[in-house]
């Protein structure tokens, strides 16, 4: 399980982390929202079970593709057990910060 926090570090900046992290095939991507405002997830295609993810994005409102949560909650994603190995990046966009949240560079998860 990867579990991700995502808050606010300085006015204009915020941070995810930890900033990678290996996940098994059926594993579970954890993000919380640690802002005092809604994010907003964005993550590739065929990485996690569809029908949940493709659910929540469709309450995005003014983001495409990205999955909302709510500050103080949080969003969890299945790896498809048929998913490629490989890296993959998301994004988070911070409401409060209006901006991208960041690690050592975009937050990444590594399937395996």
């Amino acid at each position: 399980m990867y579990r991700v926090l995502v808050r606010k570090h300085k006015a204009t900046d915020a941070i995810v982390r930890p900033p990678f992290e290996f996940i098994r095939h059926r594993g579970k991507l954890k993000i919380k929202n640690g802002t005092s405002d809604k994010i907003h997830v964005t993550v590739p295609d065929g990485v996690f079970d569809g029908k949940k993810t493709a659910k929540s994005a469709k309450k995005a409102k003014g983001k495409a593709g990205a999955i909302p949560v709510d500050p103080g909650k949080k969003l969890q994603l299945i790896v498809r057990s048929n998913a490629e190995d490989g890296a993959y990046s998301f994004q988070i966009f911070c409401d409060e910060t209006q901006s991208y949240a960041q690690a050592n560079s975009d937050p990444e998860f590594i399937v395996e």
